[in-house]
């Protein structure tokens, strides 16, 4: 996985750099505009409710003069009818055109990390950097960045994947891999009417649970269910499951709301809108909003649990005077499986990942925006399956998003929050050795594959030069220095194969074993055609 970092800095409301501070093509920056602003009008809310829309209802976008400019900026169709039949292409490209002007370094640094990424035969992983406090100078992190388009492509159905990082004040975790990845479902029915939130369905939390099983097959993944979705029970569980038994991925499937719960002690009520300033039962000056989270009380009633809240029991829980210790939870995994939420200028689970991030949370996987059961079915499934053969989060987060429907408008609602030490890409399984070796071995090999290709060698000339001769060679070293891990990592999986019994692990195996002999097979190919050369 090639890393391209890049940081975002506002220079006010409407204007920011962009700054490529870690890239296999160097460093760069330039300063661009926020999109969607016409003027002095910023058109950013009406994105959020197109994007968090299935369809087109007029009555949803009764700003003035709204729609009209939705038809000039080719999201809305000329008829007023319908979203335009290519609005997230057209979304994407002034998102990209705004992260990557036409021509800028930032830009030529990009394409480059692709190029290098195409010929490893690997992601480009584009990490989003925000200062914690970037909302107070501009709404750089509210954008769907995601769903950058360059012109030919969405780059997330190319060889790329995201993640953001917020920067706080505090070091960064940094959690060690494991062998066997614990997860815990929380699946919460709560409802509350009065606020929009209607109950989940049996159908809806049975199809998480069944998704997250299927991916438990493969041996890697450990699933255990929370019984009762209260606060209370979870700190239980917390509590007497340390060690190995300890969960490391939490997964809460329930509402999620983005709102302002008074301060009042005697009332505690929640706004659901964020500009309401006084409480509409006790008439306090109502703080500032915030996510929460809706588990379930000992009466099956909705709870909110801010997400501040549920961090600090996350981080407290790791913390031990016994022989059992854990380093905590590395990831939580938050879908709400429903449709149609309704839109308040803020992403729901977003604020609440944000908040959990903030908490020392390593990672989080959250929705921009609501999403429907067979999509979150389909994430949930496919995330953990790829998690099950020890893919980092990047990686199990697009594969995840592919399963979602490339052509639908579900694949850009998830989004992974990434804040781990040394671990840019995720990856919470611990490596075998020969594995790490080949990683290794693969990554000196791009220098010189890049800068002197061994076909422009071969093909210059018969009569080889000393210095090409000696080139030659130490791509040969290298070459054969990787054959013999890959040998090493082949014979390994099939004494793996030998010894399985699950049918499920097996057929992994075999694939494992196809895909490792073609490379080897690959290999040897230029092995050869070197050695041919080299006499």
């Amino acid at each position: 996985m090639e890393l391209f970092e890049l940081y975002l800095s506002p220079v006010d409301g409407t204007r920011f750099k962009a700054i490529v501070t870690q890239s296999s093509a160097g460093e760069g920056e330039t300063e661009s505009e926020l999109p969607f602003w016409e003027g002095t009008q910023d058109w950013r809310i009406t994105l959020i409710k197109t994007l968090e829309s299935t369809s087109f209802h007029s009555e949803s976008f009764s700003r003035d003069r709204e729609q009209d400019w939705m038809v000039a900026a080719s999201i809305l169709a000329s008829d007023y009818s319908a979203f335009h039949p290519s609005f997230l292409v057209n979304i994407g490209k002034a998102l990209y055109q705004s992260l990557f002007p036409p021509g800028s370094r930032v830009e030529k640094a990009l394409q480059k990390s692709l190029s290098v990424a195409e010929d490893k035969n690997t992601q480009l992983h584009i990490q989003l950097k925000f200062e914690a406090d970037v909302v107070q100078r501009s709404r750089l992190a509210d954008y769907p960045w995601e769903l950058l388009h360059d012109g030919q492509r969405f780059l997330l159905h190319h060889q790329v994947s995201f993640s953001r990082y917020i920067a706080h004040d505090t070091v960064p975790p940094n959690l060690p891999p494991v062998e066997q990845v614990n997860v815990l479902l929380v699946s919460s029915a709560a409802s509350d009417p009065e606020l929009g939130l209607q109950r989940l369905s049996k159908q809806e939390q049975q199809a998480i649970h069944k998704g997250l099983e299927k991916a438990s097959e493969a041996g890697h993944i450990r699933l255990s269910e929370l019984e009762y979705p209260t606060l209370k029970e979870l700190r239980t569980y917390l509590t007497e499951h340390r060690g190995d038994t300890a969960p490391h991925v939490l997964h809460f499937d329930g509402h999620g709301l983005y709102g302002k719960r008074c301060s009042n002690q005697q009332c505690r009520v929640i706004h659901k809108s964020i500009k309401v300033e006084r409480c509409r039962v006790c008439n306090s000056v109502l703080p500032k909003p915030q996510g929460f989270l809706v588990f379930e009380n000992e009466k099956g009633e909705a709870d909110y649990v801010s997400a501040a809240e549920l961090g600090v029991l996350l981080r407290q829980s790791s913390y031990s005077d016994g022989t059992s210790q854990t380093g905590g939870v590395a990831l939580i995994v938050l879908s709400a499986c429903q449709s149609g939420m309704a839109v308040t200028g803020e992403s729901v689970f977003n604020g609440a990942a944000q908040n959990l991030v903030a908490q020392r949370i390593p990672a989080a996987v959250a929705m921009q925006y609501s999403i429907s059961v067979e999509a979150a079915t389909q994430f949930a499934e496919q995330f953990y399956w790829s998690l099950g053969q020890k893919n980092s989060l990047a990686v199990a987060v697009s594969q995840g998003r592919e399963a979602m429907g490339v052509e639908g408008n579900q694949w850009y609602r998830p989004v992974l929050y990434l804040r781990w030490r040394d671990n840019q890409g995720g990856q919470l399984f611990a490596i075998s050795q020969v594995d790490a070796e080949i990683n290794s071995a693969a990554i000196s090999l791009t220098t010189d594959l890049q800068t002197n290709k061994t076909s422009d060698i071969l093909q210059a000339s018969s009569s080889l030069t000393a210095s090409q001769r000696r080139r030659l060679q130490r791509e040969w070293d290298e070459l054969q220095e990787l054959y013999d891990l890959l040998g090493q990592k082949l014979r390994r999986l099939r004494k793996d194969l030998a010894t399985e019994v699950n049918p499920a692990v097996q057929l992994q195996r075999e694939v494992q074993i196809e895909e490792t002999q073609r490379e080897l097979n690959k290999l040897k190919s230029q092995i050869d055609e070197i050695e041919q050369q080299l006499g």
